[in-house]
């Protein structure tokens, strides 16, 4: 069985120039790719739990009223 040749790939998470023989490599690295994961990952965290706040604020602002 004959092996792929070897493709240049620019990695996403740092930029640097990689070589494989997966068309479908797009890191560098497993490190790039757990940084880069973590790094989309935290942002989406964060803007899920701001999310998550306002609407319990919203929740506690309408029992408020109920109540009264």
């Amino acid at each position: 069985m004959a092996q792929r040749p070897l493709k240049r790939n620019t990695c996403e998470g740092c930029g640097r120039t990689h070589y494989s023989r997966s068309p479908l490599t797009r890191f560098c690295g497993s490190t790039c790719q757990s940084r880069t994961w973590r790094k989309n990952n935290t942002a989406s965290q964060e803007q899920l739990e701001q999310e998550y706040l306002s609407q319990e604020a919203e929740k506690a602002a309408q029992q408020d009223k109920e109540a009264a």
